[in-house]
C-alpha cells in the first residue's frame, strides 16, 4: 500500500525521534515561521520594555547625592549584567518552545493534509484507495469523513 491504509498492527511505531516531523515543508515552515515572528516580536517588546525602564531608572539617579548615586549606578550595573544574562537564556528557551510546539503542531496539520493530497491524487488516477484515516490526535478528522463519503459515492 502507499501509506494511505491504517498502519498494519504488526509493525511497531517507530521511535519519537525517528518519526517522520516534515511531511510538507511549505506548510510546516510556514507555521513554524509564523510562531517563531510572534516569540521574536514577543521578546523583542519585552527587551524594549525592559530598556525603557532602565533609561528612565538612570535618569532619575540625578535626584540623589553624589555617595547615592555611585552606589545606585553600580546596582543598576550589576542588576543589569545579571538581567541581560537571564534575559538572553530565557529569549532562547522561548525560541526552542515556540519552534519545537510548531513542528509539532504543523504536523498534526501537514500529516493530514499530506494523506488528504495522497488520496485525491489516487482517485484522480482512477485507482480505488482505501479508506482515509488519520492519526489519533491529527487535526482535520471531520474532513476525512467528508472525502470518504465524496469518494465511495463516486466509486
Amino acid at each position: 500500500m502507499t501509506g494511505l491504509s491504517a498502519r498494519n498492527e504488526k509493525t511497531p511505531r517507530p521511535r519519537f525521534y525517528q518519526r517522520k516531523y516534515v511531511v510538507d515543508r511549505n506548510l510546516q515552515f510556514g507555521i513554524v515561521g509564523f510562531f517563531f515572528s510572534l516569540a521574536v516580536i514577543t521578546i523583542g517588546v519585552f527587551c524594549i520594555a525592559y530598556f525603557v525602564v532602565l533609561s528612565d531608572l538612570r535618569q532619575n539617579i540625578g535626584i540623589v547625592d553624589d555617595a547615592a548615586r555611585r552606589f545606585l549606578e553600580l546596582g543598576i550595573a550589576n542588576l543589569n549584567d545579571r538581567v541581560v544574562l537571564h534575559l538572553v537564556g530565557f529569549s532562547l528557551s522561548i525560541l526552542a518552545y515556540f519552534v519545537v510546539g510548531g513542528i509539532l503542531l504543523s504536523h498534526r496539520i501537514a500529516g493530514p493534509v499530506h494523506r488528504i493530497r495522497t488520496h485525491l491524487r489516487a482517485v484522480a488516477d482512477k485507482k480505488n484507495p482505501p479508506a482515509l484515516k488519520f492519526r489519533r490526535h491529527d487535526y482535520l478528522k471531520d474532513l476525512a469523513e467528508d472525502i470518504n463519503r465524496v469518494t465511495d459515492k463516486k466509486s
